[in-house]
C-alpha cells in the first residue's frame, strides 16, 4: 500500500489568489478539485477545503472516512506560480468514531488500502501526471 505521492503535472495549475485561503505560496486547489471529481467517479463521496498547509480532500464511503492532503512541495516565493511545481498528496487517517466502534463499522485498514489503491490508479493512469520519488 502506498500512502504518499510526489509528481509533476502539465495540467494542474495554481489558481490566482488560492493561497489567500491557505498560507502564502501554499497551493493545491486544482489538484484537490481534480481528485474530488476523479474519486466521485470511483464511487466515493468527496469534498475539499483549505488548510494552512494546502488543501484537504475528505473521502467517504459508508461509515468510513479518509483524508487526502494535497499541496505543493515547499517553494521559496512567487516564482512557484510560474515554475516547475512538484505536487504532493498523502493519505491521512484519523481514529474511528465512537459510533463506528460501537456498531463494529471500524474496518478502517481495509478502507485505507482501498483508497490507496484507487488513488494510485488515478495518478498512474492520468496522462498529465508524472510520478516521481520523494524529492
Amino acid at each position: 500500500m502506498k500512502s504518499s505521492f510526489w509528481f509533476k503535472s502539465t495540467w494542474l495549475k495554481v489558481i490566482p489568489g488560492e493561497d489567500e485561503e491557505t498560507n502564502p505560496y501554499r497551493f493545491g486547489k486544482s489538484l484537490a478539485e481534480w481528485l474530488v471529481d476523479s474519486l466521485r467517479g470511483k464511487g466515493f463521496e468527496t469534498s475539499f477545503y483549505p488548510e494552512d498547509w494546502g488543501w484537504e480532500v475528505a473521502c467517504c464511503k459508508d461509515t468510513h472516512k479518509v483524508f487526502i492532503a494535497c499541496g505543493n512541495v515547499d517553494a521559496d516565493g512567487p516564482e512557484v506560480q510560474y515554475g516547475d511545481i512538484i505536487w504532493h498528496c498523502f493519505i491521512e487517517t484519523r481514529k474511528a468514531s465512537i459510533m463506528a466502534k460501537l456498531f463494529k463499522k471500524n474496518d478502517q485498514p481495509s478502507y485505507i488500502i482501498e483508497v490507496s489503491d484507487v488513488l494510485s490508479e488515478i495518478l498512474e493512469t492520468a496522462d498529465h501526471i508524472y510520478l516521481m520519488g520523494e524529492p
